[in-house]
């Protein structure tokens, strides 16, 4: 069995969350475990992470943009106890990767880096974090989609 951690969610349900759902309906769950990351507070969109939590755990972490360092500790504490092999991360744009950065650190055998658009967040310094951004992904994922 693969064991899948997942983060990259909205704080609103929009198109990844859609997408996320969607995709576990379909997928054989006996052959995968998939468990999830959300950085937001509890009570944001609780009916659809009520939802999400029938196909897997829910860990509520510190927030990546706001707090990276508790973030990568509470990512190498919940590695430490699953052994997870792969780290799924969705991404509306390249702005914030340390979460595949703190995958890779982490020693990850597969991480995958799902773009779900193709332009920044919006505003100036935004789309030119995105623009530099991008061309770091290689260097820490090992699988993308798009």
């Amino acid at each position: 069995m693969k064991k899948i951690l997942m983060c990259g969610f909205a704080n609103r349900v929009g198109g990844i969350e859609m997408f996320v759902l969607n995709y576990l309906k379909k997928i054989n769950l006996k052959q995968f475990q998939i468990d999830f990351i959300n950085v937001y507070d509890e009570n944001i969109e609780k009916d659809y992470f009520d939802e999400l939590s029938n196909y897997g755990k829910i860990y509520y972490f510190s927030d990546y943009r706001k707090h990276p360092i508790k973030f990568y500790k509470e990512l190498l504490k919940l590695q430490h106890e699953n052994n997870y092999d792969i780290f799924y991360y969705h991404m509306a744009s390249s702005v914030y990767l340390f979460p595949l950065y703190a995958a890779k650190k982490l020693g990850f055998k597969r991480i995958i880096a799902h773009a779900h658009n193709d332009a920044s967040d919006k505003g100036l310094l935004k789309d030119i974090i995105h623009r530099f951004n991008k061309h770091f992904l290689p260097l820490l994922a090992n699988c993308y989609f798009s």
